[in-house]
């Protein structure tokens, strides 16, 4: 079986946008000429998904001559993988047909080859064609059917660009300039990754952060871009959700994964210079801004919840609480607006196409060439140092240097957490365990803190837009923000005391990679 490189960028497409694509050029006049047909695709896993964990999808299509099974291997949301494709005789796969790739021995027991079957199935109704774009050649193919799955079906409306020869950067070229015409979004999940979700259940369910798959033999550079796939992959799971509704636990998640890019491109931020850096940074901070007023908001309104479920809401807040919610709902209006932007849209097509083929890629540095944590030892070195000073007598620290704190810590905790497949045993491991440990249990107070200080603000806010609403100034109103205001201000012994107990444990812990 040979092995290749495919290079691959997917767009979704919803209704509105079909016919200002085909209104381009590039797109229509070759889609009437093109190629059509009906592709039944079928993914095998054992019902324990031992391939997925893996990384690795099996599966057998129809629909052009016989049978082709394909084997892909993948690592956190890539967009240019490796596959092993070959004609097989039979409707079901065998041993000898897989033998050669990746799968080969995972399934070499025949009491694991037993399990394997058919997870779910794609139909899929596909017109290709090739187009010259930029000096290469590619391949268009819209693809409109569904996903399968115990009698469940998950709708797919997309156009893949496959490069066949050229430069790796046109596929994205060629995407960038269609979604700078028509209302289409960056497609990071396979149709095989949906297929599984939704055989899992977990289809249109928040998604958490995930491990990047990298190990101590992966080279710098491969490092890099795995990690900021995956960030990149974990927002578009939980973007998928919010392009059809809002969820407040979509936003939490998709503000990790904002955060850990963030936190990635600052850790690796030596060795990715080039000129499109420094925009993309800015692109970023903006959609950590625009996440930021309804995640805060969210948070509120649910202690506000609890507070009165329990009774302990002063007289007065009935109107305070009115107009909190109002202040959420209009957040979440803009927020959902922001995601479905031009502005987001390009954003994220452009940083696809800098991490797999920004300048800093091609760079013939050895140190990209090279291990990964003889390269990341001195810069978590620094923000271990930085940390541990900042964090001395922090029980009587004001707020704003509590604010840096948290800000700190959560840092270290979330670039950290990059290695914890690299780090897996002896003293490393018990270093690595121990200093996320002691991180959890700094930023969690710390962030109840911060919360507090921002409802504060949040609650000031809320009641000038409610006394200018009103022709006489609300004398209870202005009780109940004073009084949970107040609430709010204090600094519970507990909280404290835990603080001051993590800090002092973080100044003894040494770092995993010295």
């Amino acid at each position: 079986m040979v092995e290749s490189t495919e290079v691959e960028v997917k767009l979704l497409v919803d209704g509105r946008a079909l016919p200002q694509l085909t209104a381009l050029p590039v797109i229509g006049t070759s889609l009437k000429r093109a190629a059509r047909r009906r592709i039944e695709t079928s993914y095998y896993d054992t019902p324990e998904h031992i391939l997925e964990r893996q990384g690795l999808v099996l599966r057998v299509r129809k629909g052009d001559g016989n049978p082709l099974l394909s084997v892909k291997q993948h690592a956190g949301g890539a967009i240019i993988r490796k596959e092993w494709e070959r004609r097989i005789r039979g409707d079901e796969p065998q041993p000898k047909d897989w033998r050669g790739t990746p799968v080969e021995p995972l399934l070499k027991q025949s009491d694991t080859r037993s399990l394997l079957r058919p997870l779910f199935t794609t139909v899929i109704d596909r017109a290709a064609f090739e187009v010259e774009y930029d000096g290469a050649l590619i391949e268009v193919a819209f693809d409109r059917g569904e996903i399968k799955h115990d009698g469940r079906e998950l709708p797919v409306s997309e156009i893949e660009f496959e490069l066949k020869r050229g430069g790796r950067e046109a596929p994205f070229s060629l995407a960038r300039m269609l979604a700078r015409h028509a209302p289409l979004r960056l497609g990071l999940l396979s149709k095989g990754e949906r297929g599984q979700l939704l055989s899992s259940g977990c289809w249109g369910m928040p998604y958490a952060a995930t491990t990047p798959e990298i190990t101590e033999t992966t080279s710098l550079r491969d490092a890099i871009q795995i990690i900021c796939r995956t960030c990149l992959k974990d927002f578009a799971r939980n973007e998928t959700i919010l392009a059809g509704r809002y969820d407040s636990e979509a936003v939490h998640q998709a503000r990790i994964a904002v955060r850990r890019l963030r936190s990635a491109l600052g850790l690796f931020k030596g060795q990715m210079t080039d000129p499109q850096r420094p925009i993309l940074n800015r692109e970023i901070k903006w959609l950590w801004g625009v996440t930021g007023p309804a995640r805060d908001l969210d948070v509120m309104r649910g202690d506000l919840e609890e507070e009165r479920e329990r009774g302990d809401l002063p007289a007065g807040a009935a109107s305070l609480i009115e107009v909190i919610e109002n202040k959420a709902d209009a957040a979440r209006v803009e927020l959902l607006a922001a995601l479905r932007s031009d502005r987001n849209r390009l954003l994220f097509i452009d940083l696809a196409g800098w991490i797999e083929n920004g300048e800093w890629s091609r760079s013939a540095s050895a140190a990209l060439g090279g291990a990964l944590m003889a390269s990341v030892g001195g810069p978590l070195d620094k923000k271990l140092e930085k940390l541990q000073r900042l964090s001395r007598k922090i029980g009587s620290a004001k707020p704003r240097k509590r604010h840096r704190i948290r800000i700190a810590a959560k840092e270290l905790r979330l670039v950290c957490e990059f290695f914890d497949r690299v780090v897996t045993e002896g003293k490393a491991r018990k270093r690595y365990d121990a200093l996320l440990s002691v991180l959890g249990k700094l930023q969690k107070p710390l962030g109840r803190l911060q919360d507090r200080a921002t409802q504060i603000e949040l609650l000031e806010q809320a009641a000038q837009e409610a006394q200018s609403t009103l022709r006489v100034p609300s004398i209870p109103l202005d009780t109940a923000v004073t009084a949970l205001a107040s609430d709010r201000a204090k600094h519970p012994a507990k909280l404290l005391k835990s603080l001051k107990k993590s800090s002092e444990k973080l100044a003894k812990v040494k770092g995993f990679w010295q």
